[in-house]
């Protein structure tokens, strides 16, 4: 890694903790309120009809998903247009792209990702009933179940704001560069910057010092073609809790 390159994942490190524990706090107040209204419409009723339940909360999370990434899309974009030296957009032309990244990364990505956060949430509760009625608990203590669900929240949580966080980031990275390169005339290189330490994946930790690739081209990783870090199309496997970085330079003529 270049001496350039470790700035930036040091500094691409720092702004994903903020972001992370912002998210982190909004995630667990939304699963929070999820799971008390479960325990109390089970307490009421004693049935898992909670269809509606999840709906409002896939629309709640959507919404604390869509005000991360108009936080998130931005400066990481900044970050990585930092390393387009020799050329810069006016700054108009540079909050354009802001929005138009931000809305693109909402619509394709938003409502899917707050599905996926709602489902896991509902699982959990009903995962909570089914073991309570296995040990033949009455409704009382089965509701009590589903509110310990959210000491699995937490950690829930957690694994959400990273991942969350990080795929946005990358993303904004990527496409922010990708545009600079085409709006700009410059052509441009990326990297896979791991995060080197004990929790870092094989696949990931085998990167370290991959040589820089076109734009659009693909690494290999574990297997798996990705366009970046955090990419969607990737696996979990690959993706969930990853703290990679890209780092950016000029091609040398």
């Amino acid at each position: 890694m270049t001496v350039s390159h470790a700035a930036q994942h040091a500094a691409f490190l720092r702004t994903m903790d903020k972001f992370e524990g912002q998210l982190r706090g909004k995630i667990v107040a939304d699963k929070a309120t999820f799971i008390n209204a479960c325990s109390t419409r089970y307490a009421d009723h004693g049935t898992p009809n909670f269809f509606d339940l999840v709906d409002k909360h896939q629309n709640q999370l959507f919404t604390t998903l869509k005000a991360h990434y108009h936080k998130v899309i931005p400066a990481f974009e900044a970050l990585s247009l930092t390393q387009v030296k020799s050329r810069s957009f006016k700054a108009s032309a540079e909050d354009t792209l802001f929005e138009d990244l931000a809305q693109q990364w909402i619509h394709t990505e938003g409502l899917k990702r707050s599905k996926l956060i709602a489902d896991t949430s509902e699982a959990d509760v009903l995962s909570a009933i089914s073991d309570g009625l296995d040990e033949g608990l009455g409704t009382a203590a089965i509701a009590d179940n589903i509110l310990a669900v959210t000491d699995l929240s937490d950690f829930r949580a957690e694994l959400i704001a990273r991942t969350e966080t990080h795929a946005a980031a990358n993303y904004a990275s990527v496409e922010s560069v990708r545009k600079a390169q085409d709006k700009l005339g410059v052509k441009m290189l990326k990297s896979w910057l791991p995060t080197l330490d004990s929790r870092t994946r094989p696949d990931h930790a085998a990167m370290d010092g991959s040589e820089p690739i076109p734009m659009d081209e693909k690494f290999i990783v574990g297997g798996e073609e990705m366009d970046r870090p955090g990419d969607p199309a990737a696996s979990p496997d690959q993706t969930c809790n990853c703290r990679c970085a890209l780092g950016f330079e000029e091609e040398k003529e």
